[in-house]
């Protein structure tokens, strides 16, 4: 397995310039080398992609209105792995349709974008969709601010048209909805479609490089040479490409180039492994901070034996006494898949993130260490526990509550949790800088 790293984190929603070419239905600009030919009727990819003819998408809707009605979320069938794909795959290029609003003179005006998408991020597109979870009752809003309309082409058969929308009333998921079917999903790919919404139209210039079709560390070369950094925000199980290539990017490859300091993150695709043993798996806590009278702290999971493998199902901590008795609330959440891990991991360095390559878990606790009633005269309500036991399906690790990085509050850096009270801020994800 070639050495890659992803991160969890947002992925930037920064307003950039999208190419003007010419297009009755709005503006458009195309992504890619490969964009380019699959919007002339062929495709063409970096890594393992042919050429061939495709069906050609549809024309974007004229209206906002249209957007809308497409994207209203209607109950779906809640059979989790039909057999009929929600986004069939093999899509070799993708017109992503969509609407802003743009304040303009205090008055709010439509705005049409239409980005297409070359074989490698169209295909990377229908997986990341059609990963979404069935939703028989998916969120409702007053008002849905984000519509696009995403239409996939293929080689042969017809092309296949999905409305994505997202709404303040449920941030960090989206609804996506396809052939009569609801879905939803959150980060990496909602992030990242949100950051799209937000392209602008600021004129041509030069162009955020294509990243699609590369290995991370091959991306990470072409960003840099383009003054941008490379973060890769999330992961896809995708055996249609080698493991590590890169299949989305955000902001798309149409987006004009915003100067140096810039990021491009990315999502890629990852193979299946089995599940991880207790003998390749190594555990440790970093301390994170102090914040507002809590107290923050993660578990970090590595994988150093010689093969990949994958975390999955549910894991729980709990504080322990130098003696080995729970001294803290036990807390439990459940792995964000993929959750492959790769194999060899070398130690995380303090104060930083994996080296690159690396895919690390991280799990992040908090408690509260003060008592905001009594100003924060509670030391003697502290609770540091000596380690804490995780555990995972079929196995128990215990982690000591150590970090001489961040000597916040206690010696060695430890979590503080006042009268044992412990939290958990989000379920364990890939560790992100």
């Amino acid at each position: 397995m070639a050495a890659w790293k992803f991160g969890g984190g947002a992925l930037a929603a920064v307003a950039m310039a999208v190419a003007l070419a010419a297009c009755a239905a709005g503006t458009t600009g195309t992504a890619g080398p490969a964009g380019t030919a699959a919007a002339k009727g062929t495709a063409t990819g970096r890594t393992g992609v042919s050429t061939g003819t495709t069906v050609a998408p549809g024309a974007c809707p004229a209206s906002t209105d249209a957007v809308a009605a497409a994207s209203t979320p209607r109950t779906g069938t809640a059979a989790a792995g039909a057999a009929t794909p929600l986004i069939r795959r093999g899509a070799v290029s993708a017109v992503i349709c969509q609407h802003t609003i743009e304040i303009e003179r205090g008055k709010k005006t439509a705005v049409m974008l239409r980005i297409t998408l070359g074989a490698v991020a169209a295909d990377g597109l229908a997986a990341l969709l059609d990963d979404a979870a069935p939703a028989t009752n998916p969120p409702h809003c007053a008002e849905f601010s984000l519509g696009q309309i995403v239409i996939f082409g293929y080689r042969s058969g017809p092309a296949v048209t999905a409305s994505v929308s997202s709404g303040d009333c449920s941030a960090f998921t989206a609804v996506v909805t396809a052939g009569g079917r609801t879905a939803v999903f959150g980060a990496p790919l909602e992030p990242a479609l949100n950051a799209y919404s937000e392209l602008g139209t600021l004129g041509p210039g030069p162009l955020i490089p294509d990243v699609t079709g590369l290995s991370p560390a091959a991306a990470a070369a072409v960003a840099k040479r383009h003054g941008f950094t490379l973060l890769v925000a999330g992961a896809e199980l995708d055996a249609s490409v080698p493991a590590g290539t890169v299949i989305f990017q955000s902001p798309p490859s149409v987006a004009a180039n915003p100067g140096p300091g810039s990021q491009i993150d990315v999502i890629a695709a990852t193979s299946p492994a089995p599940a991880c043993t207790p003998g390749q798996l190594t555990l440790t806590y970093r301390g994170g901070g102090l914040a507002l009278g809590n107290d923050f702290g993660s578990i970090l999971f590595r994988d150093t034996g010689a093969a990949p493998c994958t975390l999955a199902g549910s894991v729980s901590a709990t504080g322990l006494s130098a003696a080995g008795v729970p001294v803290t609330a036990t807390v439990t959440s459940t792995f964000i898949g993929p959750g492959v891990l790769s194999p060899d991991a070398a130690p995380v360095p303090d104060g930083s993130s994996p080296p690159p390559g690396e895919l690390v878990y991280l799990w992040t606790l908090q408690a509260q260490y003060t008592d905001p009633v009594d100003n924060g005269a509670t030391r003697r309500d502290w609770v540091i526990p000596a380690s804490w036991r995780v555990t995972l399906p079929g196995a128990a690790f215990t982690v000591p509550n150590v970090d001489h990085s961040n000597p916040y509050r206690t010696p060695n850096g430890g979590l503080i949790a006042y009268l044992g009270r412990l939290g958990v801020t989000t379920p364990p994800a890939y560790m992100t800088p």
